[in-house]
C-alpha cells in the first residue's frame, strides 16, 4: 500500500471515529440526559415550552371555574382568574414568580407533568395540557364571607365534619393573581402581607379563646366547673393590659363555667396556680395546637415557629391567652371539630376530584384519612354543651342565629398595641355533615362583627350542603321483613 493510500485510510478512520463520537453523544443527550438538558433554565426551548403549557382549570365543588388558561396568537399561555372571592383559596401561578395556594399544592397535575405526551403532540409540537382539578371550596360561600368581613383583615375557615372537607378558606387581604407579574414588587412590600395564608399559617394571640383548650384539660381531669370565685367578673391586670369580660355578667361572683360563657378572665387567672402544669401541657400536645399546619401541601414543609412549653412561671399568662403561645385558626378549628365529632378531629382536605384533558367525567380523589383522637367523647359532650349555652346566652349570642342549631365561643385578644377577635363554633345539620367555622378579625374588638361573619358562613354552608343533599338523595333501603 502506497503512502498516499495509508494517509487516506487514516483520514477515513479519524472521520469514522469522529462520526462515532457524534452518534454516541447524540444518543446520550437524546436518551439518557434528555430530561436534565430540557429542564435547564437557560434552555430556550424549555422556557418556550413552559410558557406555552395549558394548565388544567381549577373548579369549586359546584363546578364553577376559578382559574383557566388561554393561549395568545403567538402561543404563549395566560392564566386567568375570574372569581375574586376565590383568590385566597386558588392562590396564583406565575412562570416568573412561582405558585401559591391551590396552584402550588396541585402544581404537578395542573401542569401536566404526570401525563406522557401523545404522539400527536410530539409530531405537531402541540403544547402540554394539564389535568383539571376540582376543590371542596364553595365560591358562593367565599363571596358571602368576604362581604361580611367588610374589608377587615383576618381569616375564616369553614370545614365539614366528619369528612374534613374545607368549604371556605378566606384570607384577607390577598393577592389578585391576574395582576401578579405587573405588581409583584409592590405586593411583596405591602403592609397587609397579602401573600400570607392567614387561616393556615397565621399565628395569633389566642386571648380568651384559650379558655377552650383549658376547659378541655379541666373536664378531662374531672375538675368541677362549679367552684365559686367571688371576684370572678373583675378585670385582670397584666403589665399594662387590663383584661375584662367579653360580655358583662349579671353578678360579680362566677364559676369557671360562667367565666367561659361570658369570656371573663379572672376565674381562669385565679385557677392557673392550681392547674396541673404537666396535664395542661399534655392536653395542648394532644390537641396539636403547636403542630405544623397540614393541608394537602398548601403550606411549606419547613416550619420555624417557636414551640412554647407551659411552666409554673408562665402558666398564668398562657392560660389567659396573653403569653408566648400563639395559635392558628386551623388549630382552633380542629379542636372545635373534635368537640362536635365525639372527641375525634378529621384530617382536613381540599382536593375533591380530577379530570384528564378532553375527558368529560370527574374522577373522585380518595383523600379521606382516619380521624385523630383529641379527647374522650365524655369530655367532648360537656364542652359541646357549654358552647351551645354560649351561643344561647353567652359571648356567642350576639348574632341572630334564629333557627340555626349552633354552639360557639367568642373572645378578644390583645397583640402588641392591637386587638383582635375570635369566634369558633359549629352548626349541626340533620342528615348532613356538620359545619365548623373559625373566624379571626384583626385590629378590632367588635365581637359582634366576628359573629356576623360566622353566621353568614353557616348560612352559606347550610344552603350549599342542602342543595347537594337534594341533588343526591340517599338510596332508600328496603324495609326488613320480620319472620313470624
Amino acid at each position: 500500500m502506497s503512502g498516499f493510500a495509508r494517509e487516506i485510510n487514516r483520514v477515513v478512520m479519524v472521520m469514522f471515529c469522529a462520526f462515532g463520537l457524534i452518534v454516541v453523544a447524540a444518543t446520550y443527550y437524546s436518551v439518557f440526559a434528555r430530561q436534565p438538558l430540557m429542564v435547564r433554565e437557560d434552555n430556550p426551548r424549555f422556557v418556550e415550552a413552559q410558557q406555552s403549557v395549558v394548565r388544567g382549570s381549577l373548579y369549586d365543588r359546584s363546578n364553577v371555574r376559578m382559574a383557566y388558561t388561554t393561549l395568545s396568537n403567538d402561543g404563549f399561555a395566560q392564566r386567568v382568574y375570574p372569581r375574586p372571592s376565590a383568590y385566597s383559596a386558588v392562590g396564583y401561578y406565575s412562570y416568573r414568580y412561582g405558585t401559591g395556594g391551590a396552584e402550588g399544592a396541585y402544581n404537578v397535575p395542573l401542569s401536566g407533568t404526570e401525563i406522557p405526551p401523545s404522539l400527536r403532540q410530539v409530531v405537531l409540537d402541540q403544547p402540554v395540557e394539564g389535568i383539571d382539578v376540582r376543590l371542596t371550596v364553595d365560591v358562593s360561600m367565599q363571596r358571602r364571607i368576604l362581604a361580611a368581613m367588610d374589608g377587615r383583615a383576618g381569616a375564616v375557615l369553614v370545614m365539614t365534619v366528619p369528612d374534613g372537607e374545607i368549604l371556605g378558606l378566606v384570607s384577607a387581604p390577598t393577592v389578585n393573581p391576574n395582576t401578579l407579574d405587573a405588581n409583584w414588587d409592590r405586593l411583596v412590600d405591602s403592609p397587609g402581607n397579602p401573600f400570607f395564608n392567614r387561616p393556615l399559617q397565621g399565628q395569633y394571640q389566642p386571648g380568651g379563646v384559650m379558655q377552650l383548650p383549658v376547659l378541655v384539660d379541666a373536664v378531662s381531669r374531672g375538675q368541677p366547673l362549679t367552684a365559686q370565685f367571688p371576684t370572678g367578673a373583675a378585670p385582670v391586670v397584666m403589665d399594662d393590659l387590663e383584661l375584662r369580660c367579653a360580655t358583662v355578667p349579671a353578678q360579680m361572683e362566677l364559676t369557671l363555667r360562667g367565666a367561659f360563657l361570658h369570656g371573663c378572665p379572672n376565674p381562669f387567672a385565679q385557677s392557673a396556680p392550681l392547674l396541673n402544669v404537666t396535664s395542661l401541657q399534655t392536653t395542648l400536645d394532644n390537641l396539636q395546637l403547636q403542630a405544623p399546619p397540614n393541608l394537602d401541601g398548601f403550606v411549606p414543609e419547613e416550619d420555624d415557629r417557636d414551640v412554647v412549653t407551659v411552666t409554673e412561671d408562665n402558666i398564668r399568662e398562657n392560660v389567659l391567652g396573653q403569653g408566648d403561645l400563639n395559635l392558628s385558626p386551623l388549630a382552633i378549628n380542629a379542636v372545635t371539630a373534635a368537640v362536635v365529632n365525639n372527641g375525634n378531629t378529621p384530617i382536613p382536605s381540599v382536593l375533591q376530584a380530577t379530570r384528564a384533558p378532553a375527558a368529560s367525567e370527574w374522577q373522585p380523589e380518595a383523600t379521606y384519612q382516619a380521624s385523630i383522637a383529641y379527647m374522650t367523647s365524655q369530655t367532648a359532650q360537656q364542652i359541646r354543651a357549654l358552647m351551645r349555652e354560649s351561643a344561647a346566652t353567652g359571648t356567642a349570642s350576639g348574632a341572630v342565629w334564629n333557627e340555626l342549631n349552633v354552639g360557639g365561643h367568642a373572645a378578644v385578644a390583645y397583640s402588641g398595641d392591637g386587638t383582635l377577635v375570635w369566634f369558633t363554633g359549629f352548626l349541626i345539620l340533620e342528615q348532613r355533615p356538620n359545619v365548623i367555622v373559625t373566624v379571626v378579625l384583626e385590629d378590632t374588638d367588635d365581637i359582634n362583627h366576628a359573629l356576623r361573619v360566622a353566621r353568614e358562613a353557616m348560612l352559606a354552608a347550610r344552603f350549599t350542603l342542602t342543595l347537594e343533599s337534594n341533588a343526591n338523595p340517599p338510596t332508600p333501603q328496603p324495609t326488613p321483613v320480620t319472620q313470624n
